[in-house]
């Protein structure tokens, strides 16, 4: 994988990370509305843990792309 594209993949990890963390904040919010029955607020739950579960996974592979684009450019983690 060349430089460019490792650094590409630490960006694209970072961009889905945005975006999962404001789904995972949406989600919380939603829970404690009154306007949503515990069926909808029980499937809301379940997306903000999912998205948690794969945030977490996320952290671990763009620590890897970074470690990788470092050790690319010769630098030492």
């Amino acid at each position: 994988m060349s430089d460019l594209n490792l650094w590409d993949a630490v960006l694209a990890f970072e961009e889905l990370s945005i975006d999962l963390k404001r789904i995972e904040h949406t989600t919380e919010i939603l829970c404690g509305s009154e306007a949503i029955d515990e069926r909808e607020s029980d499937a809301f739950s379940a997306i903000g843990v999912l998205c948690h579960n794969v945030l977490l996974k996320l952290g671990e592979l763009d620590q890897t792309f970074v470690a990788a684009h470092k050790a690319a450019k010769g630098v030492q983690p």
